[in-house]
């Protein structure tokens, strides 16, 4: 496939903080304008992103590893870097993105040429960073997807009904066409070809996990919850707690199980301070709208204080520490914990979840 590169590459990136996994598809619908370049695609995604108020005053812009239009393809974003298209940290180094335009129908109809470049583009992400794509099995699972299914399926990015029409299956089928004619649906692959970190099967490691008494879902994703299960596994047996899976912590996987030693005691409930933001605003990604408040901008203190509580309660900030700003490793916890707790499960910190993280039960 040719990719046009470095046609109007744009500085909106930022390094991946995870190993891709997938790819991530957009649609910028819009009515025909033929003879519009892909270029304008991106230039579009960003105007969408304005009127969403997802570009904040200090926050990050909005971008995507390429464009897509009718059989042009043209890079925005390196590959390895991390492009800020879902507002979502996590995700956004999850995946490589597309943003998909078409000249030549209207709305979210996409033509057949538009959907063959789209499939070469999934195919050609696969071979270079080693996924399988397919939307078989557990959605969780799917390495192509659309926007809005980050949120549906993952409660990640934001609602939204991008990318409309796109053809997601016909898509995926094609570019398993492209990647050597038809191939079994992941349960039937080999063990090799399924999901993997480093290397090493996804669902192994979840379950060694397990073993050693730091459970986790076996779901075949690397997620915040096994991240943060590796670290503590790590700290356990002396490895330097980054929360990847490397030679040393899966010999330890594929070890004894070591006798743990007695816990510290749990911390009692107790009343929890006032939520400090006023109503509607929450502690979320800087990426967020303007109610999304991530310590970058102000309230950190505040922030230090719900994170130095959820680690009296055992939640691991080992990665950064209690800095008082929301990122990768405190969505994790979040999620996690409003997992636990049987509250909404957004990753976001508003007036219950705050409340929980003194009054909730010590588990």
């Amino acid at each position: 496939m040719g990719i046009i590169s470095g046609a109007w590459w744009t500085s909106d990136h930022s390094p991946r903080t995870r190993k891709v996994g997938g790819v991530v598809l957009h649609h910028a619908a819009m009515v025909k304008q033929p003879g519009i370049l892909v270029r304008a695609a991106l230039r579009l995604f960003r105007a969408l992103a304005n009127l969403l108020g997802l570009m904040q005053p200090g926050g990050r812009q909005v971008s995507a590893h390429v464009g897509i239009e009718d059989g042009q393809v043209v890079q925005a974003v390196p590959f390895d870097r991390r492009a800020w298209s879902l507002a979502d940290a996590y995700w956004d180094s999850w995946a490589v993105t597309a943003e998909c335009i078409n000249s030549s129908a209207n709305g979210w109809t996409l033509s057949a040429a538009t959907h063959e470049s789209i499939a070469q583009y999934v195919a050609e992400m696969a071979r270079r960073f080693g996924f399988y794509p397919h939307r078989n099995g557990n959605p969780k699972t799917w390495t192509v997807i659309g926007h809005r299914e980050v949120y549906t399926i993952h409660g990640g990015s934001y609602a939204t009904a991008c990318p409309g029409g796109m053809d997601l299956n016909w898509i995926t089928k094609r570019a398993q066409q492209i990647l050597g004619g038809k191939v079994p649906a992941p349960a039937a692959l080999p063990a090799a070809e399924k999901p993997t970190w480093a290397g090493y099967p996804i669902e192994d490691i979840q379950k060694l996990l397990g073993k050693h008494g730091f459970p986790t879902e076996v779901d075949e994703i690397y997620g915040p919850d096994t991240t943060r299960q590796v670290r503590v596994l790590q700290e356990a047996y002396g490895l330097e707690p980054d929360g990847d899976v490397g030679p040393d912590t899966w010999k330890v996987l594929n070890g004894p199980v070591k006798t743990k030693t007695p816990s510290k005691p749990k911390p009692t409930s107790s009343k929890a301070p006032a939520f400090p933001l006023p109503e509607g605003w929450y502690f979320g990604p800087k990426e967020g709208p303007i109610q999304s408040v991530s310590g970058y901008y102000g309230h950190r203190a505040e922030l230090k204080q719900f994170m130095a509580q959820m680690e009296r309660r055992g939640w691991d900030f080992s990665e950064h520490g209690i800095d008082g700003l929301y990122g990768d490793e405190l969505r994790g916890n979040v999620i996690a914990f409003q997992e636990e707790k049987g509250l909404t499960v957004d990753g976001l910190i508003g007036p219950e979840t705050w409340a929980a993280a003194w009054e909730a039960p010590v588990t």
